[in-house]
């Protein structure tokens, strides 16, 4: 599969949920049976760091492409940028590396502030 340019819009303060199903050419679920993943978030390519989403990242049906990204609301309250840029890449058993989705990454500042405990 070739990877999909896709915007996410992150709100500062609240909890950013992303879930994939991630298929091949022919529409059938790529087995991601014993990957691992990670996706980050910096100021341009090859930048300055400004999230790291990769410890938010899990496969809750792997057999069946699931990908699920869930990074609580304390982490997205710290975030600071107003855009930047992202990538998730899947890295397979056998070591290939592969870019699934790639694209800006907005971040829609809060106004409440919330006491997390």
């Amino acid at each position: 599969m070739n990877k999909l340019i896709f915007d996410i819009y992150i709100k500062q303060g609240a909890t950013y949920k992303l879930s994939l199903e991630y298929r091949d050419k022919y529409e059938q679920p790529i087995d991601l049976t014993g990957c691992t993943y990670a996706m980050e978030v910096r100021d341009t390519y090859g930048g300055t760091l400004l999230a790291d989403f990769t410890p938010y990242i899990s496969s809750p049906d792997p057999v069946n492409g699931i990908i699920s990204v869930e990074v609580p609301a304390e982490i997205t309250d710290t975030y600071s940028f107003d855009k930047a840029r992202h990538d998730l890449v899947v890295i397979y058993s056998d070591g290939t590396v592969e870019r699934i989705i790639e694209g800006r990454a907005f971040l829609k500042q809060a106004v409440t502030e919330i006491e997390y405990v």
